[in-house]
């Protein structure tokens, strides 16, 4: 089977499909997202990723594979209705046993709620501590200090600071995780969004957020029957949102992302992009956000590093970031190592381009020619 995308350079979206006689149309002046035309359904899907953000970024999927995408992309855990769910703890238990098996562990360790809970699962359930490196940086200690202070009382684990230039020259070997996943299985809700509309709307039905924003029925058809695919009744806005990150955005772990510290693709792990994680979420989404402000946002996180660590303060007062730390670190490496790509294909392959940021039809017709035809979905 011919690899699929994995991650594409949207930048490049409008490119690409003129070369295939497939028009694009900007979604507005300031956004980097395009409706194609011929393809409805996927363009709703880019309509309620601007619904839910003024600044919309990333791939559109369909988990359900129920939406014919303009581009053959590649989804590595496809939508699963659930059926069995777990405990909270039982599903952080089992994460863990399952990962520690697969090497040595790379715990990326920002200071956050993602990566702070991803740390303490360890240190509750691993039986095999002393194969456990911290990856972390001086933003990582600014931001847990305490919890900072506490890792290093801990003999069995390995901390490594990566600040500076550091993993520039080390390759480690084992498989790298991450707290990615969280975000898009907790509705990837943003204090601007809250600001914008309030705590209550979230408890709104969500036709009216949908009808407020684009005034046509098809699209309401649509959203109906799309809704109806996560196989659980959908009634507000705070549950719409769920479902649409939770199927149509959890891509948020580039294979290239690992390269950062190990130059020969290692397994790189979100580790709560993960099917029990999926399903308790699924049967809790009013635990999100159970209090009428921001800061409540993924307590039952917060809850569960205060269970281990008794951190009164981060568990009141902390409020969900957008760590820029991976993306920046990935992005200073991959520009170090020259490796200008316009999309990543699910076996690794890079599509490249020396001349970033632009790409010339004769470039692509002289290197690629036919060859990548079978990407492209027709209409």
């Amino acid at each position: 089977m011919d690899p699929l995308i994995y991650k594409f350079s949207t930048s490049f979206q409008k490119k690409l499909c003129s070369y295939h006689g497939i028009n694009c149309v900007p979604v507005s002046s300031t956004s980097t997202q395009f409706k194609v035309d011929g393809f409805n359904e996927y363009n709703y899907l880019i309509d309620i990723n601007h619904i839910f953000s003024s600044s919309p970024s990333g791939d559109i999927v369909d988990r359900t594979s129920s939406v014919v995408l303009p581009f053959n992309m590649f989804v590595h855990r496809p939508w699963k209705n659930n059926h069995v769910l777990k405990t909270l703890e039982k599903c952080f238990e089992d994460r863990v046993r399952y990962l520690e098996k697969q090497g040595p562990i790379n715990l990326f360790w920002s200071g956050g709620i993602d990566s702070t809970s991803v740390l303490v699962a360890f240190l509750k359930h691993s039986k095999k501590l002393d194969q456990v490196r911290v990856l972390y940086s001086t933003y990582s200690v600014k931001e847990n200090p305490n919890f900072y202070l506490h890792l290093l009382n801990i003999p069995d684990i390995e901390m490594v600071e990566i600040s500076g230039d550091y993993y520039l020259d080390q390759n480690l070997d084992g498989i790298f995780i991450s707290g990615d996943g969280i975000d898009d299985l907790t509705a990837s809700l943003d204090e601007s969004f809250i600001k914008k509309h309030s705590w209550q709307y979230l408890q709104m039905p969500w036709q009216d957020l949908y009808y407020k924003s684009i005034k046509d029925d098809k699209f309401l058809e649509f959203c109906e029957k799309f809704n109806e695919l996560s196989n659980r009744p959908i009634k507000t806005v705070l549950e719409a949102r769920w479902w649409f990150y939770t199927n149509c955005k959890i891509q948020k772990f580039p294979i290239e992302t690992s390269s950062i510290l190990n130059d020969h693709q290692p397994l790189a792990v979100g580790f709560f992009d993960n099917y029990d994680f999926e399903h308790y979420m699924s049967h809790n989404i009013e635990k999100i956000m159970p209090e009428k402000n921001y800061q409540s946002y993924k307590q039952i996180f917060k809850d569960y590093i205060f269970e281990y660590d008794h951190d009164k303060r981060y568990r009141t007062k902390k409020k969900k970031t957008s760590s820029l730390q991976l993306p920046y670190y990935t992005a200073k490496k991959l520009a170090l190592k020259n490796t200008n790509y316009i999309l990543l294909l699910s076996n690794g392959q890079r599509i490249r381009t020396q001349n970033l940021p632009l790409l010339s039809e004769r470039e692509y017709r002289n290197t690629y020619r036919d060859s990548l035809n079978y990407l492209f979905n027709t209409h």
